[in-house]
């Protein structure tokens, strides 16, 4: 049996994304009958590797949960299929690799590389796929007009911005031991929802949204754990709250 921190430790993981986890029915936790802590199995382990394997694969939390607790789950078979996905992006992640070697030795050789060889180990389809599903997720409109407001800015104009997002997410980090419901923590969620202003107007349902892409889009945790282990957790919890508030102050 293991502790929480034992298998936090152990994972690489943090105390609260297996409270998360446990919250949800993900990864539930036994409980020690001498004094109520939580407890975890072999077999919860074994649950939490092919949690943070699909995980890796940008499989949405909702979607672990159902996989897993599918009647015809295998873990075997489940193995098997991530060892496919993982040879595929190793073999993607080579060519991405010899593009960058290939562009630093034309630096520092002082060598021009032909424009196709810039590019080669970037996916074309995949840079597409995202622009359409931001258009699917959004009002494509309201996704237009984003863009254009962003290409409109000068590079110093853009800097900035992404310079205040980043002090944005820093700052949230260091409060990531504080309840959401702390003033400091509102205070940072409030600074974010005035960023995203740059670029567009959100609706409580999009700021929603975005809160839950924190914890279901791989791209979006990975992206926002850079400032801090468990920040994308945090910052989902922490803007649920701050909508709440809004929705309170409002009836």
């Amino acid at each position: 049996m293991y502790s929480i921190g034992k298998l936090a430790v152990m994972a690489g993981v943090t105390r609260r994304t297996l409270h998360f986890y446990d919250r949800i029915g993900l990864l539930p936790a036994g409980r020690d009958p001498n004094n109520g802590y939580r407890r975890y199995s072999g077999a919860d382990a074994l649950r939490l590797q092919q949690i943070m394997l699909y995980r890796e694969l940008d499989v949405p939390v909702a979607e672990i949960k159902d996989l897993l607790d599918a009647p015809n789950h295998s873990t075997l078979q489940a193995l098997e299929r991530h060892r496919e996905r993982l040879l595929a992006d190793h073999d993607r992640l080579g060519r991405l690799l010899r593009t960058v070697e290939t562009t630093l030795e034309s630096i520092q050789r002082g060598t021009p590389m032909t424009s196709p060889s810039l590019f080669d180990g970037f996916s074309p389809e995949k840079q597409e796929a995202y622009a359409q599903e931001a258009a699917e997720r959004w009002d494509a409109d309201l996704v237009k007009a984003s863009n254009q407001r962003w290409n409109n800015l000068s590079e110093q104009e853009r800097q900035a911005i992404l310079d205040e997002g980043n002090a944005i997410y820093r700052d949230m980090a260091d409060l990531i031991e504080c309840a959401v419901t702390d003033a400091a923590v509102q205070a940072v969620v409030q600074r974010w929802h005035q960023h995203l202003q740059h670029f567009y107007q959100p609706s409580r349902d999009m700021l929603r949204g975005l809160a839950d892409l924190c914890v279901n889009d791989g791209r979006f945790t990975d992206n926002i754990d850079r400032f801090g282990a468990g920040l994308a957790e945090f910052m989902n919890e922490a803007i649920h709250c701050y909508c709440d508030r809004l929705e309170a102050a409002d009836d």
